[in-house]
């Protein structure tokens, strides 16, 4: 629920019973707040399928959740009814593939079949936002046991994430219902499935859990308080733009060099990932993860960033979106070719997408996920690059 991954390199250092007091004071907080979760989160059902996890749903039916409108369809996707078209598509990825933030109609997925034909095309999106590789994986070992047929899955990833451990709890998309467990600790359950997430977009808990992480910040460190006031904020607040747009921090650029040990997780996890497809289907395709950056782009693609990485734990230093981005660029790299080697077809989306930030500003919401504009470029733009392939292939 809250961020702490700029602690990490202090907890290490630290004694075992400043340890141990942070840590009960971070639990108590986090099972206070799952305790009055059904009165934080105001409604019965947990609108979000792809933030939480439950049981398809028996029929199809059309869902409002505070964010966006989409179809939950009773294979448990975010996707129309199924009326036994020709051509079956199944989509898989986290939150860039969901498009979590945006209404169905205005996904690249549903762009995608519609201008591919939705007499004749079926998308099924089992995008889940925050997906890793491994939850992936997981869902395709159930889809081969028991889940319907496709004649196409494409995949956008990011493949360097670290892997979950609850993977079998997070794998599956399906919209369910609040239920606060009975059990001595509340907490445990409620984060295997991820219902937390639905609280913590509350802005008032937010605030809170912000808050709560500079007072741990401080009782961690508190020489270090002393020396600098400079209290980092949470990395991916939307808060952030207001801060990187003040003047008052700097970016730096940093090696953005895989290790040995990251570039073969990639390579077996990519290779992994695409065998289970091809067991399920004739035509694998993986998607470049496109970034919003280019040396040439319009000042506005800039100001959509919010993300803020700590080069410095002292001081207001941040990695630059250069540095961000050519990370993220290696991994694309390194993916696309071992999914080449794989025998996918690898379609570049970024590269496709890059030149556009020369054009326009709009097409980004932040440094990875789509706007509307966006989604429907790039959605058009698969519909071309998959039209020959499907007619081809059929």
């Amino acid at each position: 629920m809250f961020e702490l991954s700029p602690l990490w390199p202090q907890l290490k250092t630290l004694r075992w019973r400043r340890w141990l007091v942070v840590a009960a004071i971070f639990l108590s907080s986090l099972e206070v707040v799952s305790r009055l979760a059904p009165t934080v989160v105001g409604k019965h059902f947990v609108h979000q399928p792809y933030l939480c996890s439950s049981q398809p749903s028996a029929h199809d039916q059309f869902v409002t959740s505070s964010t966006s409108r989409f179809i939950t369809n009773g294979r448990g996707a975010r996707g129309s009814i199924f009326h036994d078209q020709p051509f079956r598509i199944a989509i898989l990825g986290s939150s860039t593939s969901a498009d979590s933030l945006l209404d169905q109609d205005d996904t690249w997925a549903e762009v995608l079949r519609d201008h591919l034909g939705k007499e004749r095309v079926h998308v099924d999106n089992y995008a889940v936002d925050g997906n890793s590789n491994k939850e992936v994986a997981f869902f395709l070992k159930t889809l081969k046991e028991s889940g319907p047929q496709y004649d196409m899955m494409i995949f956008m990833l990011h493949w360097a994430k670290l892997e979950s451990r609850d993977t079998a709890r997070l794998a599956f998309p399906f919209s369910g219902q609040w239920r606060t467990p009975q059990s001595m600790f509340v907490s445990p359950s409620l984060l295997k499935r991820r219902l937390l997430h639905q609280i913590a977009l509350e802005p008032h808990v937010k605030k809170s859990g912000q808050w709560l992480v500079a007072r741990l910040q401080s009782l961690l460190r508190p020489e270090s308080t002393r020396e600098s006031s400079f209290i980092h904020p949470v990395p991916l607040a939307t808060s952030n733009r207001r801060i990187r747009n003040s003047g008052n921090i700097r970016f730096q650029d940093v090696p953005s060099k895989l290790g040995s040990k990251k570039i073969e997780f990639i390579k077996k996890r990519v290779g992994v990932i695409v065998g289970l497809a091809q067991d399920l289907c004739r035509n694998v395709v993986i998607l470049t993860q496109p970034v919003a950056y280019d040396e040439r782009e319009l000042p506005g693609v800039r100001r959509r960033w919010f993300s803020l990485y700590p080069v410095s734990m002292t001081e207001p230093i941040y990695k630059s979106n250069k540095s961000v981005a050519e990370r993220m660029r290696n991994v694309n790299r390194l993916a696309s070719h071992a999914a080449k080697m794989s025998g996918a077809l690898v379609i570049d989306l970024d590269a496709y997408m890059r030149p556009k930030l020369r054009q326009r500003e709009d097409l980004f919401i932040d440094k990875w996920h789509f706007s509307n504009a966006g989604a429907r470029l790039a959605g058009v733009f698969l519909a071309q690059q998959l039209s020959s392939e499907i007619r081809r292939k059929r």
